[in-house]
């Protein structure tokens, strides 16, 4: 009887430690989703802009030239978990010099730990479009 006690919790053990990992991966999941909806709300909401009004928005001057880099607002998402964005864009001139690379970056930290220097614990999810300066969708 003991004999079968001690098998039992030893399994019990396992399936707890199986429980913990499911969880902590549907956890990240669901950050990981919730960050691509940030990165494509931002992206959207550039990308129906002209470059002029985008540049306007990103840095509060709409004669500032290309490239721009900048960090916006963060946002916080379900169970307070806060997406730093940042913005980069650029010009192709290499390719051709009516085409411009909009590039939006989301991070985040594993239930807001502080990011160790080697990137443990910090996510980032990104989008990248390549559009005319023309072009305003």
């Amino acid at each position: 009887m003991l004999i079968t006690l001690v098998v039992t919790l030893i399994g019990f053990s396992a399936l707890l430690g199986l429980h913990t990992a499911t969880v902590g991966g549907n956890g990240l999941a669901g950050r990981s989703a919730e960050a691509v909806a940030r990165c494509t709300e931002t992206m959207e909401s550039l990308r129906s802009m002209s470059v002029t009004g985008m540049v306007q928005e990103l840095t509060g001057n709409a004669t500032t030239a290309l490239p721009v880099d900048t960090t916006m607002s963060t946002v916080v998402g379900r169970n307070n978990v806060t997406y730093a964005r940042r913005v980069i864009v650029e010009e192709l001139t290499a390719v051709s010099p009516y085409l411009v690379r909009i590039r939006v970056e989301v991070s985040w930290t594993d239930d807001d730990a502080a990011a160790a220097a080697n990137g443990v614990n910090k996510h980032v999810v990104a989008l990248e479009l390549v559009r005319t300066r023309q072009e305003g969708l």
